[in-house]
């Protein structure tokens, strides 16, 4: 258990860091975190996410940056590196 809060603390503020650059909002990051958690619970595969994030209608909402960083929280919290409660409160840290 240690060693995820080891990895969230060094992932998190990247994340956030980034997010905040690109312009996303720390409600953005968590509903896109929160989401991700509910699909990866009903059986969608993490994939299918990503591919989701790569859809043109995306791509002409978001920057490339912001997309990134998009594809980076589903990731990882598809996977369960990071939560979505870690993630709002790493934005909160972060300011942002």
């Amino acid at each position: 258990m240690r060693n995820r809060y080891v990895v969230a603390g060094l992932i998190l503020p990247m994340l956030c860091g980034a997010a905040a650059h690109a312009g996303l909002s720390c409600e953005q990051l968590v509903a896109i975190a929160q989401t991700t958690v509910g699909l990866r619970n009903q059986g969608v595969a993490l994939n299918v996410l990503l591919a989701d994030a790569n859809r043109e209608n995306m791509k002409s909402q978001f920057s490339a940056d912001e997309l990134e960083v998009i594809r980076r929280i589903i990731a990882r919290t598809y996977t369960g590196e990071v939560s979505p409660f870690e993630i709002s409160q790493s934005c909160k840290v972060e300011g942002k």
